[in-house]
This record gives C-alpha cells, structure tokens and sequence, in this order.
C-alpha cells in the first residue's frame, strides 16, 4: 500500500501570526509611510521569525513591490515578498527573491528553509537537503525544520538519518504529528507494523481526522489482517474525504478481507 500527504510548510501556522501588527504595517503601505511599514513588518519577523504575514498574497506583493522601491535590496522585503510568491506557486519569483536576500544575509535561517521548501516542491530534493541544514545550524531546535530536513532524508533514501531527525523533533515537540507520522511511515517499510500502529495511534490522539495517518494505521491493521480495524480507519479517512479513490480502494480491500475472514470463522 502507498501513502500521500500535503505539502507541508512551515506557514501552515500563518494564522499566529500578530494581526494587530500586521495592520500597522499595511496602514503604514496605504499612507505611503513605506519607511515606517519596513520597519513593521522587519519587527513582526523579529517577534516570530517562523510566521509570514496573513495577508491576501497578491495585494501582499503589490505593497512589498512599493516598499522595495525605496529599499531594492531590503532582505526583510524581500524574503517576505518570496514567500507571498510561494504561496501562489510562482517558485522561481521566490527562489529569485530568497538568492538575493542570502545575498545580504547567508545566515538567514527563515529564507534558507523556505527556499528549502520550494527545491523540496520542485522534487529539487538534494537541494532542499542542503539549505534545510544550513538552516538547522542557526536553529537546531527548530522542529519544523527537523522534520522537512527527515522528509528530504526520505526521499534520498536516507531512512536513518530521516529517522534520527523525526526522533529529535518528537524529543522536542512529542504531539508533532507530521514527525509521528513520518516515523510511523519508517517503520512501515521496516514491516514493524506494532510501532506503526504505536506512533500512528498517538498521532490521532492529537489529530484524529487526519487522512494520511488513517490510512497508515489502517494499511498496519491491513497488513496484520486484522481488517474490522483497517476497514475502521479507512472508514473514517472516507468520511473525512468522500471522493478520495485512494481511500476508497483501501475501503473496499478492508471490507473484502473482513467479509472473508468472517465466512472462514462462520
């Protein structure tokens, strides 16, 4: 059985970011104080370097454009305006904006990991790797970091090491479920499935409708054959995404093997 997940970035949290100062800040763009609307947004950015500002990200570009006008190489601007690009998919826009901003400042731990994210959604996965460890040594703690660095890890290969990062996050944040979740996976090639189903089941503590680790319970359970389970746990991936064929063929597999084993033990 073959899994999938969203892409995962680090701005899924964008919604934390501080709206009052970020008011402020689009205030300052409107009254054309593009000096004064700089220095806001540059202190959002101090207050929580891993938050981008929740605007709508067109209207964010045309007033990161006004502000780069009077600063072009403002690495502030620049790496904010980059990842108004990344939203809306225009990666090389981003990656262009994020190779200037390093320019100014290589040690820039934010634009090495959304560049990072954008080699990574370009199967750039080599070059994804390098600037997610460039980052994590300006932020070793950094568990969103550690995990993009462990999925980098996955998609080289590098099981152990992917592991190692997975481990180091839960050691620093134990209810992140994308780091259960990606151990869970490991384990899963490994054919351990009574650790999958140990990480998966506390993952959905945290997040039960959470389709990719439905399915990998479900798809241990499955493997164990013990299909009431898995046909359980699809069922709920089902609920959450009706028109998901994916989750419908595992549905039907659970539902198939169940009704067998039933006729065997009748």
């Amino acid at each position: 059985m073959t899994f999938y997940i969203d892409k995962y970035n680090i701005f899924n949290s964008i919604n934390n970011v501080y709206e009052d100062e970020i008011a402020l800040g689009v205030s300052y763009l409107n009254l054309g104080l593009y000096v004064d609307s700089l220095e806001q947004f540059s202190c959002i950015l101090e207050i929580n370097s891993n938050n981008m500002i929740a605007l709508r990200y067109e209207e964010t570009i045309q007033f990161l454009n006004k502000g780069l006008e009077i600063n072009p190489q403002n690495k502030t601007i620049l790496t904010l305006r980059a990842g108004a690009y990344f939203y809306l998919d225009q990666y090389n826009n981003a990656i262009r904006d994020l190779n200037k901003s390093l320019e100014k400042e290589h040690n820039n731990a934010t634009a090495l990991f959304l560049r990072g994210q954008i080699y990574y959604c370009l199967n750039h996965f080599h070059e994804a790797f390098l600037d997610f460890y460039d980052a994590l040594k300006f932020e070793p703690d950094n568990t969103d970091m550690l995990v993009l660095r462990g999925e980098a890890y996955l998609s080289l290969e590098h099981y152990y090491n992917a592991f190692l990062d997975f481990e180091k996050a839960l050691e620093i944040l134990p209810e992140n479920v994308f780091a259960l979740f990606y151990s869970g996976k490991i384990y899963f090639e490994q054919e351990q499935y009574g650790r999958v189903l140990s990480y998966s089941s506390e993952a959905l503590k945290i997040e039960p409708g959470f389709v990719p680790i439905l399915i990998l319970r479900g798809s241990a359970y499955y493997c164990l054959k013990k299909y009431k389970e898995a046909l359980e746990d699809f069922s709920k991936a089902l609920k959450v995404e009706p028109n998901n064929e994916a989750v419908l063929k595992y549905v039907k597999d659970a539902y198939n093997g169940f009704n067998f084993t039933s006729m065997k033990n009748t």
